[in-house]
Formats: C-alpha cells, sequence, structure tokens
C-alpha cells in the first residue's frame, strides 16, 4: 500500500461538498418546478406518494390520499422517517445537503435564515428550527467546543416545540450533546424519559443505547455489552441503523474487556454485511483500537488506512481519528515522514477536532 495513494485524494470535505451542492441545485430547481403533492416516507420504507399532509404532531401524522380534504390514513410519528412537502425552497434542500455532506457550518446559517424568514407556525419554520439544531449536535461530535450551543439550539427546539413530530429524537440528540459535554446525568434523565414515555419503539431503542453508552463511559464494560445485546436481541432487521449501532457498542465494550477475538468477529461480520460507509468506518476503527491496545501496530495500522482510504467522506469523526491512529502506528513503527504527512493531513482537514489538538505537528 503505497503512501501516495493517501496524498493524492484530492479536494478537502468542503470543496467537495460543495461540488455535490453545485451539482444537485439544478436537479433540485427542477424538482421543485414539478412536485405538487406531499409525500410520506414510513421507517419501513414504504411510502405515502401523491397525497397532502394535513396535520403533524408528536403523536401522528394525518394523510389525506384522494384529494378530497379528510383525513384517509393515520400514521404514527414513530412510523415516519420523513415527510417531503410539496414546494420546498431550494435553499431548504441545499441545507438538507449541508448537512447530509457534513458541511455543518454552512448547514447552521443556511437554516437560521430560512427559519427567519419563514411564517412562525408553518412546518418550514419546525423543520429549519430542528434541522439548525441538529446540525450544530453533528458539528459537536467532531468539535467538542461546538457542544454548548448545541445543547442550547436542541434545548431552545424542545421547549418550542414539545408537540413537533421531532420531539423524541430532538430529546435524544440533545442527550447526545450531553453526552459529549461529558454531563452523563443529563445523557441519563433525558434517555430514560424516552424510554419510559415511548416503549418499544425505535426511540425508546435509541435511548437504550445512549444508556448502554453511558455504562462504557463509566467503565462499566460488563453491563454496556449486556445492554447492547439486548438492543440486537429486540432489533431483528439486520438493516436497521439502531442494529448497526449496537453491534458497534457490543464490540466496544468487549474489546474494553481485551475480548479482542469476539469483537472482531462480531465488528467483522458488521463490516461484511452493512453497505453504510460510516458504520464501516468505525467498525474499523474499533478493531483498529482492538490491535493497537495490544501493541499490534501494523495491524492497527491496516484497520485504520481503510478508514483513511475509504472512508474519508462518510464520517468526519471517524476520519479525524484513523488519520490521528494511523499516524501513531507510523510512529510506532519508525516511519516518521508517513507519520508526518498524516499529522498535517489531520489538522489541515479537522483543525477544531481533539485529534488535531493532540497532534505533534502543526501547520
Amino acid at each position: 500500500m503505497r503512501w501516495a495513494r493517501v496524498r493524492s485524494r484530492g479536494p478537502g470535505r468542503d470543496a467537495l461538498a460543495g461540488r455535490r451542492v453545485v451539482l444537485a441545485s439544478a436537479l433540485v430547481a427542477g424538482f421543485i418546478g414539478t412536485a405538487q403533492a406531499d409525500e410520506v416516507l414510513l421507517v419501513n420504507g414504504s411510502r405515502f406518494s401523491n397525497c397532502k399532509v394535513l396535520r403533524e404532531n408528536a403523536k401522528e401524522v394525518q394523510v389525506d390520499l384522494n384529494g378530497d380534504g379528510a383525513a384517509d390514513k393515520s400514521v404514527p410519528s414513530e412510523e415516519v422517517a420523513d415527510i417531503q412537502y410539496a414546494g420546498r425552497p431550494v435553499d431548504y434542500l441545499q441545507a438538507q445537503l449541508f448537512v447530509k455532506s457534513g458541511s455543518y457550518a454552512r448547514a447552521v446559517e443556511a437554516f437560521r435564515v430560512i427559519s427567519a424568514r419563514a411564517p412562525e407556525t408553518s412546518w418550514l419554520a419546525t423543520y429549519a428550527d430542528y434541522y439548525r439544531a441538529l446540525a450544530l449536535g453533528r458539528w459537536a461530535q467532531s468539535e467538542p467546543a461546538k457542544a454548548p450551543a448545541a445543547v442550547q439550539a436542541l434545548s431552545a427546539f424542545v421547549s418550542r416545540h414539545a408537540d413537533s413530530r421531532f420531539i423524541y429524537q430532538a430529546r435524544l440528540n440533545l442527550a447526545e450533546a450531553h453526552m459529549v459535554a461529558g454531563k452523563l446525568t443529563e445523557v441519563r434523565r433525558l434517555a430514560e424519559a424516552v424510554v419510559r414515555e415511548k416503549p418499544k419503539t425505535r426511540w425508546a431503542f435509541g435511548g437504550r443505547l445512549l444508556l448502554a453508552g453511558v455504562k462504557l463511559r463509566q467503565k462499566d464494560a460488563v453491563g454496556a455489552a449486556r445492554d447492547f445485546e439486548a438492543v440486537l436481541a429486540a432489533v431483528k432487521d439486520r438493516r436497521s441503523p439502531l442494529r448497526a449501532r449496537a453491534t458497534i457498542g457490543k464490540g466496544l465494550a468487549l474489546l474494553a474487556q481485551d475480548k479482542l477475538d469476539q469483537a472482531e468477529r462480531l465488528l467483522t461480520d458488521l463490516i461484511e454485511t452493512t453497505q453504510d460507509g460510516a458504520t464501516r468506518a468505525r467498525a474499523y476503527n474499533a478493531l483498529g483500537d482492538g490491535h493497537f491496545k495490544r501493541g499490534e501496530y501494523a495491524e492497527a495500522r491496516l484497520k485504520y488506512l481503510r478508514v483513511v482510504l475509504l472512508y474519508f467522506q462518510a464520517d468526519a469523526v471517524e476520519h479525524a481519528k484513523a488519520l490521528y491512529r494511523a499516524a501513531e502506528c507510523f510512529r510506532r513503527l519508525d516511519e516518521g515522514k508517513r507519520a508526518d504527512a498524516l499529522f498535517e493531513e489531520l489538522v489541515r482537514r479537522y483543525p477544531g477536532t481533539p485529534w488535531a489538538a493532540k497532534s505533534p505537528v502543526k501547520l
């Protein structure tokens, strides 16, 4: 594996994201001109197309399917993955692309502008408020200094939009922001409330994963592994993001118990069955950590470099970690020049991350 491959990966994340957004804008503009009806996407993969959403709240989404103005279908909000309203503004769709591409600063500003101009009681105002807060939460995952702003925005959303269909996910997002800030008591309070109020829903499983994560943070690896396994037993769909998160969590709990062989089997199976790049990046990094902990730096390096080379657009948090860890492996293997090149790439691309702060090489 030649180092030249790492250095030839082209523009940074923001440049690539900008190109994707510009390229998508023409498609977005064309779509806006033709979208005359709403579309409701469900968690199970099905959808209601060419419909009219009459009402949405924390309990249900009411849908008119035949155009007579009456509700023909009432869908529980926990079964709704997304609602795509007719006439969505171009800048709203572009802002969503910013979130998906990891351009969180641009997303935060774009949704702020949209929220300021949208009628206060419109779906657009609510959606813009939520996605702005969500973008701040995602940003905090890679740059913990943003955690206070994320907590503030998500707390404001939870207070202002208590009957929104986003409310339970927003409370979990708020718990995640508190996790970044190290406020584990707040994480437990929020997650336990969601589990209690919405049992057996995807939100409850998300809360249970956060509670297991708290145990892992508190060095209770045995208890965390047991809780992650309980979610795996309950979520049977192997394509579910919840199942992927539970699998990685259990793998990390096994690694914390020095059970590398068991973790490797579990995470390798996940890598082979998922097509999601971010999930694969987390799994490879976890395996790298297991080998690094054993002093197996050559093997750990291979795991981290897969993330560096193959999943550099999938997850900024994992990519930054992989750059740092791979560089540390090169240093321990007496390959200082390659280590320094990776450290430079880390500081250039992710200057606000804890990994960049730890880098011995500065630009």
